[in-house]
């Protein structure tokens, strides 16, 4: 409990930070929603006029505090563009942003940590280094361009896919499946390659641990040894890792997502920001700023609760 304790705490000081910085952030950024709205020959006098309707006329700590008060409250605010409350604008989108980063994970989570345990119980041979060869070359393309590649591969040229064709899960939850499926891929991919590298590391530095030789000694099969031992310790250091790719799956998305004209968080952003709307473009981030700490502290909480050990 004064674990858990403890990591709330941070999670709470943490997403202070991040609604201080969010907040100077997109009041310093050149470019308002009244300009952006009215044009760039309203005169000024009709500029200020716009603002104070939308209370952008009152000093920053004032509004500050009251976009706080209101958060505490449940209220995100009112989107400057579409009238409509940011909460439900981010209810809308999430779910879509969601379903691609577990899908996205779920592919990452199959084929690394087989290609992984494969690597590493060949250490050294040739399939062993052209997996990881091959792990260095993926990880190291951008997933925006296997997702402009493959956008062009399977939708133009052999047209099994079309990119604008984008299916809401209201709409067709089948359809809205099928559609993730190369999305999810082209996120996954760099990952794929990383978390492989990784997992054959951890399960190679626990083959040579002392237990296993031991494990040996008393005449345990090879395989009772791995499946039974090795990996449930290798996947401790995985786990975290696996983590900090969640965060960054859902951060990154946003490319992604306008690449494919998904209609998730990270194009809700992107449309807020385009249009100066700083109410939900501030509900925004500060969403996923949540979503990432809220990830990190359920790894922090499996990891615990997988190594006793951990005791801060």
């Amino acid at each position: 409990m004064k674990y858990a304790v403890k990591k709330i705490a941070v999670l709470i000081f943490t997403l202070i930070l991040v609604s201080i910085i969010t907040f100077i952030a997109f009041n310093i950024l050149p470019g308002d929603y009244a300009t952006t709205s009215l044009g760039v020959n309203a005169s000024p006098e009709e500029i200020d006029e716009y603002n104070a309707k939308l209370g952008l006329d009152r000093p920053a700590t004032e509004r500050y505090f009251s976009w706080i008060g209101n958060l505490l409250k449940g209220d995100l605010g009112t989107s400057f563009s579409t009238g409509r409350g940011v909460g439900t604008e981010i209810i809308q989108s999430f779910p879509a942003t969601l379903v691609l980063t577990f899908f996205s994970l779920f592919i990452i989570l199959i084929f690394s940590v087989l290609l992984g345990i494969f690597s590493a119980k060949h250490e050294h041979s040739f399939l062993d280094n052209s997996i990881m060869t091959s792990s260095f070359v993926v990880m190291s393309i951008p997933n925006f361009f296997i997702g402009l590649v493959a956008s062009w591969f399977f939708g133009v040229t052999l047209g099994w896919f079309s990119p604008s064709n984008y299916i809401g899960y209201d709409e067709n939850f089948i359809g809205f499946l099928q559609y993730l499926i190369l999305p999810a891929f082209a996120i996954a991919l760099p990952k794929i390659g990383m978390t492989a590298k990784f997992m054959r590391t951890s399960v190679i530095e626990q083959k040579n641990a002392g237990y296993v030789r031991t494990a040996k000694g008393i005449g345990l099969k090879p395989n009772e040894i791995m499946y039974k031992h090795i990996l449930k310790n290798a996947f401790l250091p995985v786990v975290t890792f696996l983590g900090i790719i969640t965060t960054e799956l859902i951060a990154g998305s946003v490319i992604i997502e306008q690449i494919f004209q998904i209609r998730g968080i990270g194009r809700l952003l992107l449309n807020a920001l385009s249009k100066r709307d700083i109410p939900l473009a501030q509900g925004t981030v500060l969403f996923i700023a949540f979503m990432v700490i809220l990830i990190n502290f359920a790894v922090d909480m499996i990891y615990k609760s997988l190594d006793p050990r951990v005791r801060t």
